[in-house]
C-alpha cells in the first residue's frame, strides 16, 4: 500500500519541477561574464621564502543556466567556470634558514590554483522579485577540475543585477572552501658527525590528508533570460 502512495507522489513531483510551476511558464537565464578569483598562501606547501603570504589572483571566465522555479524566488543554477592563465606562486628573494635537528611533519604536493583550472558547480539561490534590481543569495557545492583529482569545494554567494526586459547585469561576490589533497610526511633532519651539516636521516609517509582553504571571488557578469512553455 505504501508503494501504491509513494511511486504517484513522486510522479508529481517530478512533473512539477518540469513544468516550472502550474502558474507560469518555465524560465531559464544564460549568462556569461568575467571573474577573478583571491587566496593566499598560508598553510600550503609553498617553495621558497614567502614572507606575509602574499595573496595570489586568478583571472577566468564563466558561464551559468539558472532555472527559476515559476513564480517562486527561487532557483537552480548550473555554473562552469575556467581559468586558462596560469597563477605563478609568490616567492621572495631571501635566504632560507638551515633546517634544525629535530622532527618535523610537512606537507607534500602541488596546488591546483597554481596551474591552469576549471571549475563546476551547482547552486540554489534565493532571488525576490524587486522590479528591475534582482538581488541573490546561494549556497551550493561542485568540485574543481585539474590535472590531479577533483578538488570538492562548498559556497556561498551574494549578488545584486540590474534586469531590462530579457537582458541583465550581475555583480558577484562568493566565498569558497576547497578540499585541497597533500601527502603528509614526517622527516627527521640530524647532525652529520663528518661533515657538522644537517642532514635528512630518515622520513616516514603518513598518508592523505585534506586541507581545507578560503577562497575569495568577485564576477561580473551578463544574462539573458528566456521563458518555454509549460
Amino acid at each position: 500500500m505504501k508503494h501504491r502512495v509513494i511511486v504517484p507522489g513522486a510522479i508529481a513531483l517530478v512533473a512539477l519541477l518540469g513544468s516550472g510551476s502550474t502558474l507560469e511558464a518555465q524560465q531559464w537565464r544564460f549568462g556569461a561574464g568575467l571573474v577573478g578569483l583571491a587566496w593566499n598562501q598560508a598553510g600550503l606547501p609553498v617553495a621558497g621564502c614567502v614572507p606575509g603570504m602574499p595573496v595570489v589572483t586568478s583571472p577566468g571566465v564563466s558561464a551559468n543556466a539558472t532555472r527559476r522555479l515559476g513564480a517562486s524566488p527561487l532557483a537552480v543554477e548550473l555554473t562552469a567556470r575556467a581559468y586558462p592563465w596560469r597563477s605563478a606562486p609568490q616567492q621572495a628573494g631571501c635566504m632560507l634558514a638551515p633546517p634544525a635537528p629535530g622532527t618535523r611533519v610537512t606537507l607534500l604536493g602541488s596546488i591546483p590554483l597554481e596551474r591552469r583550472f576549471a571549475t563546476t558547480d551547482a547552486r540554489i539561490e534565493f532571488s525576490p522579485h524587486l522590479g528591475d534590481f534582482a538581488p541573490a543569495l546561494a549556497l551550493g557545492a561542485g568540485s574543481l577540475w585539474s590535472w590531479g583529482a577533483p578538488v570538492p569545494y562548498g559556497l556561498v554567494a551574494g549578488s545584486l543585477g540590474i534586469e531590462e526586459g530579457r537582458v541583465g547585469m550581475t555583480i558577484l561576490g562568493e566565498y569558497d572552501r576547497l578540499g585541497l589533497s597533500f601527502d603528509r610526511m614526517q622527516q627527521v633532519y640530524a647532525t652529520d658527525p663528518s661533515s657538522g651539516y644537517v642532514v635528512l636521516a630518515s622520513q616516514t609517509d603518513l598518508g592523505n590528508t585534506r586541507v581545507w582553504k578560503s577562497v575569495k571571488l568577485l564576477a561580473v557578469r551578463f544574462d539573458f533570460a528566456v521563458r518555454t512553455p509549460r
